[in-house]
């Protein structure tokens, strides 16, 4: 009788052990898939910051680029040139 008590103790410690392993293995494996898809999300976000910057910055230059044109300076200073000839100040 004892040794049948002593049998299921023992059987039931291994299985709840053998569960309990299985249920940190599974916490471990969820735990390491949640930080991989943080991680490619966060590197997802940084790459289009990354893209909308360099976008916004072309822009930028392209814009300053236009306003230093020199053909394009000269044409606005003769504007201001005939509109202060002309007596049309605004």
């Amino acid at each position: 009788m004892k040794t049948t008590i002593t049998s299921i103790v023992v059987a039931s410690a291994l299985l709840f052990g053998s569960a309990q392993a299985q249920e940190k293995q599974t916490d471990s494996n969820l735990q390491l898939s949640l930080k991989e898809s943080i991680s490619q999300e966060v590197s997802n976000t940084r790459q289009q910051v990354k893209s909308k910057n360099q976008l916004e910055l072309m822009q930028y230059i392209a814009e300053v680029k236009f306003a230093l044109d020199p053909s394009r300076m000269l044409t606005n200073v003769a504007e201001v040139a005939v509109d202060l000839i002309a007596g049309n100040e605004e």
